[in-house]
C-alpha cells in the first residue's frame, strides 16, 4: 500500500518574524539611507496614537518594515561549496530556466533548443569549476590548520567538506552485564535511564554535621524586586544585535533622540511589570501558571477544594500585597493598583468574592451583616491547618492584603473571630502560637491591644 506522511503545516494566522540582515549596517551609505527613511516615517506616527500599546505597536511595525525593506532578510548560509544564494550561481540558473521555458513553449524551434543545450553545458562547466576551486581552497585551509596543530578548526573544516553524519537508527548498546547487544529502541532507552540513574544517584559521602556547619548566606530580598524604569532605559540603550532596537539605534542620532524622548519601550515595560495585579483583576490576563482568569477562578473553583489545594500559589494573585515577593508567581502590589482597586466597584466586588471563596475553603462563613461564624463544614475543613503547613501563611497573607486593598474591617473582624476560636472555643487552640506571632501582628497596634485585653487577660 502506497501512502505518504503529510508534513506539518505552519499554524495559520501566525506571522513568522523574518531576521534582518544587520551586517549591511556596516556600510555607511546603507545606514544613512535607513536613517533618512526612518526619520521621515517616524514623524508621521508621533502623535497619531494615544495609548502606550498603540504607540509601541506602531513604532515596532514601522521600524521593522523599513529595516526589512532596506536591509533585507538574512539568507541561508550553506557550508557546502554550492550556495543557492550566491548571486553568480543564481544568474546562471535563472538564465538556464528562462531558456528552458522558452524551449518548452516552442519545442519545434531548433534555435531555442540549441540555446538551452548550450546554457546547460555552460552552467555545468562553471559549477564544476566552482566546486574544484572551493575544494582546492578548503584543502589548503585544512592543511594550514594541520601545520599549526589547530585541532578544533581542523575538524570543523573537515566537517564542512564531508558534512555531519546522520544516524537514522539507534546506536546499539551493551547491556549492563555486558553479555548482550541491545538493538531495540525501548531497551536502549531503558539502558540509558539505568546508566544515568547509577551515575547521578550515588549515595552521599558527606557528613550531615559538616553540611550544617557551613556558613549560611543571608537571603537577598532585593533580587525579588522588579528593576526600576531607569534600569530598563539603560538596557534599552544596549540591546542585542538581533533586536529591532539595534536596527533603530544604528540609523543615527536623530531617530535615537526621538526614541529616548518618548521612552516607548520603558513605558510599555512599566505598564506590563507594575500593573499586572490590576490587569489580572480587570480580567485582562490569566494566572501565570495556567490559563484561568480571575472570573474563571472565582466561578469554577468556589467549593472545589481539590483545585484550591493543588496549587496554592494562586492566592498571591487573588490577594496581592506590598510585601517583598517570596516566589516568581507573586507580583508586588503598587500604590497605583491599590488605589484603583479601592475606588472601582467591580474590582472591589471581586476582592470580596475572592475573600468569601477563601473563607469557604477554611470552613468559615461570612454573614450579610458582616459577622463571622463556623460553616457547616468547619470541622471537616479544620484539618487543612494540620495537613497543609502553608495554610497558616496563606491566612496571614490574606489579612495583610485585605488592609492594603481597603477592607480593614474584614481583616480586623477575621482576626477577632480567629482569636475567639483560639482562646474561647478552643477549636484552634493548637494554633495559639501562630495566632500571636503571625496573624495578630498583621493588625495595627490599637487593634492588637484591644484583642489582647479582651482575650489574653481572661484566657492566657
Amino acid at each position: 500500500m502506497d501512502f505518504c506522511i503529510r508534513p506539518k503545516r505552519r499554524p495559520q494566522g501566525q506571522k513568522v518574524t523574518r531576521k534582518l540582515n544587520i551586517t549591511k549596517l556596516k556600510n555607511q551609505l546603507t545606514a544613512q539611507d535607513l536613517q533618512s527613511r526612518m526619520d521621515s516615517k517616524l514623524l508621521d506616527i508621533r502623535n497619531d496614537q494615544s495609548s502606550i500599546d498603540e504607540q509601541w505597536e506602531s513604532f515596532r511595525d514601522t521600524v521593522h518594515s523599513i529595516a526589512l525593506e532596506t536591509l533585507g532578510q538574512v539568507t541561508r548560509n550553506h557550508r557546502d561549496w554550492f550556495d543557492e544564494n550566491d548571486q553568480e550561481i543564481q544568474k546562471l540558473l535563472e538564465e538556464k530556466r528562462r531558456l528552458l521555458r522558452a524551449h518548452q513553449n516552442d519545442t519545434t524551434c531548433t534555435a531555442k533548443k540549441a540555446a538551452f543545450n548550450n546554457i546547460r553545458s555552460t552552467v555545468q562547466a562553471k559549477l564544476r569549476l566552482m566546486q574544484d576551486a572551493w575544494l582546492s581552497a578548503k584543502a589548503d585551509e585544512i592543511q594550514g590548520y594541520a601545520d599549526k596543530h589547530d585541532t578544533k578548526k581542523f575538524y570543523e573544516a573537515l566537517k564542512a567538506v564531508y558534512g555531519p553524519q546522520f544516524s537514522f537508527g539507534s546506536t546499539p548498546l551493551l547491556s549492563s552485564d555486558g553479555t548482550s547487544l541491545l538493538t531495540n529502541k525501548k531497551l536502549i532507552l531503558e539502558r540509558w535511564a539505568e546508566h544515568f540513574n547509577i551515575v547521578l544517584n550515588r549515595p552521599v559521602q558527606i557528613n550531615e554535621e559538616a553540611i550544617a556547619r557551613l556558613p549560611q548566606v543571608p537571603t537577598n530580598h532585593e533580587l525579588a524586586v522588579p528593576p526600576a524604569v531607569e534600569e530598563v532605559e539603560y538596557r534599552v540603550k544596549k540591546p542585542s544585535e538581533d533586536d529591532d532596537v539595534f536596527i533603530f539605534r544604528g540609523t543615527g542620532t536623530n531617530s535615537t533622540s526621538w526614541f529616548q524622548k518618548d521612552k516607548i519601550i520603558a513605558q510599555q515595560w512599566h505598564t506590563e511589570m507594575y500593573h499586572r495585579n490590576l490587569m489580572f483583576y480587570k480580567n485582562e490576563i490569566p494566572l501565570p501558571n495556567n490559563d484561568k482568569t480571575i472570573e474563571d477562578v472565582l466561578t469554577d473553583w468556589f467549593g472545589d477544594y481539590e483545585s484550591l489545594e493543588e496549587d496554592p500559589l494562586y492566592f498571591y494573585w487573588l490577594f496581592p500585597s506590598r510585601t517583598v515577593r517570596s516566589n516568581l508567581y507573586q507580583q508586588t502590589l503598587t500604590n497605583h493598583e491599590a488605589g484603583e482597586i479601592k475606588t472601582d466597584i467591580l474590582l472591589k466586588s471581586r476582592v470580596h468574592r475572592a475573600f468569601t471563596m477563601m473563607l469557604d475553603f477554611f470552613g468559615i462563613h461570612l454573614s450579610d451583616d458582616g459577622h463571622f461564624k463556623q460553616a457547616d463544614n468547619f470541622w471537616f475543613r479544620r484539618g487543612i491547618f494540620d495537613q497543609k503547613p502553608h495554610t497558616c501563611e496563606i491566612l496571614k497573607h490574606i489579612l495583610i492584603s485585605l488592609q492594603e486593598l481597603g477592607f480593614e474591617d474584614l481583616s480586623r473582624g477575621l482576626v477577632c473571630f480567629l482569636a475567639d476560636l483560639v482562646y474561647v472555643e478552643k477549636s484552634l487552640e493548637d494554633k495559639r502560637f501562630v495566632f500571636e506571632s503571625s496573624w495578630l501582628p498583621t493588625q495595627d497596634t490599637k487593634t492588637q491591644q484591644q484583642i489582647q485585653q479582651k482575650y489574653c487577660s481572661d484566657h492566657c
